[in-house]
């Protein structure tokens, strides 16, 4: 070891309490700008207000429509969506759900699009209607189309959303 390094190194030892101190106070104003930090999720954040294609996309969004999200997640303790109960519940928020102000449409379990074929038809329908009175193998009928329909099954869990666009 150098000269210089010895030096340093008692140096340290022999002032570490004033080290350490400034050691905190430069962590600690370093870390004060931390408050601001904060994720926008809104991509206007990426241009600025004079930008020509924002300015059309606002125009649009202000002659027709603004489109407005609301996710709704149902997780029973039970772990069974498909319980009566729970189906009763899902029924009941999607009817809730259009009764909502600037609601334009909802996507829910209950009123899934089911297509099937029978015979030379097709039927297009609700996936089920008045949940209390589903039999064990309406039930399972329901289970099946949910998990085997990848637009309700995405590999991970089943996936319900209840969608309201808005006008302003």
């Amino acid at each position: 070891m150098n000269r210089l390094e010895r030096f340093f190194g008692e140096w340290v030892i022999k002032h570490r309490a004033i080290i350490i101190l400034f050691s905190v106070i430069i962590v600690g104003a370093a870390g004060s700008g931390l408050r601001h930090l904060g994720f926008d999720n809104d991509y206007r954040a990426f241009f600025n207000e004079h930008n020509p294609e924002l300015i059309a996309f606002n125009e649009i969004e202000n002659t027709y429509t603004k489109s407005d999200n609301v996710f709704i997640v149902i997780a029973p303790k039970t772990g069974d969506v498909f319980a009566p109960k729970i189906l009763g519940l899902i029924e009941e928020m999607t009817q809730d759900a259009w009764q909502m102000p600037y609601s334009r449409r909802v996507d829910s379990l209950q009123n899934f699009q089911n297509t099937y074929a029978e015979d030379d038809d097709l039927i297009v329908e609700d996936l089920y209607e008045e949940a209390g009175d589903l039999s064990a193998d309406d039930i399972k009928r329901i289970k099946k189309v949910a998990e085997t329909d990848p637009l309700l099954f995405n590999g991970f869990g089943l996936s319900f959303s209840f969608s309201f666009f808005h006008l302003f």
